[in-house]
């Protein structure tokens, strides 16, 4: 059975919600900030369905049963599934590790980079961050990723090891108990990127971790879909994916400049459109979201954070949330995890795509919220 392809099941079985972050370095902001904007409509909409309920705000543990990411996405993987962030606390915590860690190179260090003997960044300085908001949630620098009772959102997050980087990734998950690992080492080690952050060895014997993404996993829906099956055999899926926009296309002067890091940008570009063009044609029409801002972040470097381009990221987010058809397409993957997979009543669908417009016409009464 293929890893994209589910079991049989009952239509009467809860379909698994699935979230899952590519990396991007500072541009995993840019899917925070979608993902908040998918929680306000549905927490509009549940408001609206139990108009005299009282509602806390929605946090993501809440709504999905698993949620998976790959370098910076799996450290927003950690913040909103293992230490149950909202997502506001979980850009305010970005922001936080974006204005300590990704500094600009200094000249030294970018030289140093050509050579491939440096990081650009301080690996001891994310370090310190991450066990610091360890701290603030869970109260204990040291805290494990294993969570002893069942958790309620299951966490997954993707790292290569370096002798091996073309393998499958290794997984880390908060159910499985052994090996026991520091969410901060976890962390560490799925954002171990190279050029820009060492990697980490753990276990005994040591096995030194990498970034994913230089492998062909820095999109990690295949591989959440693959370990949901494995958890869930006899459920369905619905999957919300999201990026951190598309990288332009490297030319050859900037390639001969800068080497490595511009191809380690080129690859991990090629690593999150392959698996979206597999499953476009590979999962049902209701059953997988992808969201991504398609233009502007490729002006915004994985590797830079100054004030101005976190406005710039920020407002080139916003821009692509305010299309209409992003809209569209926003709120029906909004109806569809609310109602279980089925947006308005039951549906025979076929792989159409053009049956999208007549769905998000039946369900366009519900009046949703205006940014």
């Amino acid at each position: 059975m293929s890893p994209l392809t589910a079991p049989p099941m009952s239509r009467s079985s809860p379909k698994v919600r699935i979230l899952t972050f590519d990396g991007g370095g500072v541009r995993g902001l840019s899917s925070l900030l979608i993902l908040r904007e998918f929680v306000e409509r549905l927490q509009h909409l549940k408001a609206s369905s139990t108009p005299n309920t009282p509602s806390s705000p929605l946090r993501p543990c809440d709504i999905f049963d698993f949620i998976v990411g790959t370098g910076t996405g799996g450290i927003s993987a950690l913040f909103l599934g293992r230490l149950h962030m909202t997502v506001d606390q979980a850009i305010e915590e970005y922001l936080r590790m974006a204005r300590t860690v990704f500094q600009s190179p200094s000249f030294g260090t970018r030289r140093l980079l050509r050579w491939g003997s440096q990081t650009a960044f301080d690996g001891k300085a994310l370090e310190k961050c991450l066990r610091s908001t360890v701290v603030q949630y869970l109260g204990d620098p040291d805290a494990r990723l294993f969570e002893a009772s069942v958790p309620p959102c299951r966490v997954a997050v993707l790292a290569a090891t370096s002798a091996h980087a073309d393998a499958p990734p290794h997984v880390f998950r908060n159910d499985v108990a052994t090996p026991s690992f520091r969410i901060t080492d976890v962390a560490l080690a799925t954002s171990a990127t190279a050029g820009l952050f060492p990697a980490i060895s753990l276990s005994q014997p040591p096995i030194e971790f990498i970034d994913p993404g230089l492998a062909g996993y820095n999109n990690p829906t295949e591989v959440a879909l693959s370990q949901a099956h494995k958890i869930w055999p006899h459920r369905d899926t619905i999957v919300l994916s999201i990026g951190t926009g598309t990288q332009r296309i490297v030319d050859a002067a900037v390639r001969n400049r800068w080497g490595k890091l511009a191809d380690l940008s080129q690859r991990l570009t090629e690593s999150c459109k392959a698996p979206h063009d597999r499953l476009i044609h590979s999962q049902d029409l209701l059953s997988y979201f992808r969201f991504s801002v398609d233009h502007g972040l490729d002006e915004v470097g994985m590797k830079e954070w100054k004030e101005a381009a976190g406005r710039r990221l920020t407002g080139i987010t916003s821009a692509y949330l305010r299309k209409a058809e992003l809209a569209r397409h926003l709120n029906l993957c909004v109806q569809v995890v609310h109602g279980d997979g089925d947006p308005h009543g039951e549906w025979e669908l076929n792989s159409d795509l053009h049956l999208i417009d007549q769905i998000i016409r039946a369900t366009s009464g519900f009046q949703w919220p205006v940014n």
